[in-house]
C-alpha cells in the first residue's frame, strides 16, 4: 500500500473519530467540551478541519527544502503532522500544559487539543499505524 493511501485511510478514520465524538455531544452549551469538535465533524461542514489542514499544508510547504517528494505530498505530510500531534495529545490525562500554547505552532497545539478530546476514542491500532509513519524517514526517501 502506498504512503498516500495509508495516510488517506488513517485520515478517514480520524475524521470518523471526530464525527463519532461529535455525535455524542448532548450539551446545549456551545462552548462545552462535548461540543468542542462540532465544526471539525464531517457530519457537518468541517470548515475548521479543512482550515487546520490548509494552515498545516502552508506551513509544510514553507518548511520543505525539497519541492516534491514522490508519493508524499505536502498535503499528506500536513495530515500526518496533525494526526501525530493528535496522537500525542491523546496521551495527556489532563488538558495539555499551558506552555505548549505559547511555544508550539498554532496548528500543532490545535491538533494536540483535538487528540486530548479524542483520548478515549483513538484506538491503539490507529495510534500504532500513525506512529509507524515516520516523517523524517519519508522525507529521506526523497533524497
Amino acid at each position: 500500500m502506498t504512503i498516500h493511501r495509508q495516510i488517506t485511510d488513517l485520515w478517514a478514520d480520524f475524521q470518523d473519530y471526530i464525527a463519532d465524538y461529535d455525535s455524542r455531544s448532548t450539551s446545549a452549551d456551545g462552548h462545552a467540551e462535548s461540543n468542542a469538535l462540532h465544526d471539525y465533524s464531517t457530519t457537518r461542514t468541517p470548515w475548521r478541519l479543512a482550515n487546520l489542514v490548509g494552515r498545516e499544508t502552508a506551513s509544510e510547504r514553507q518548511h520543505r527544502g525539497v519541492t516534491s517528494v514522490p508519493g508524499f505530498s505536502v498535503g499528506d505530510a500536513a495530515k500526518l503532522h496533525i494526526m501525530s500531534n493528535a496522537m500525542w495529545g491523546a496521551s495527556f490525562s489532563s488538558l495539555p500544559p499551558s506552555h505548549l500554547y505559547l511555544t508550539m505552532r498554532q496548528t500543532a497545539v490545535e491538533a494536540v487539543v483535538i487528540g486530548y478530546l479524542l483520548r478515549d476514542d483513538l484506538t491503539v491500532e490507529w495510534k500504532d499505524r500513525v506512529a509507524s509513519l515516520d516523517y523524517s524517514e519519508l522525507m529521506q526517501e526523497a533524497v
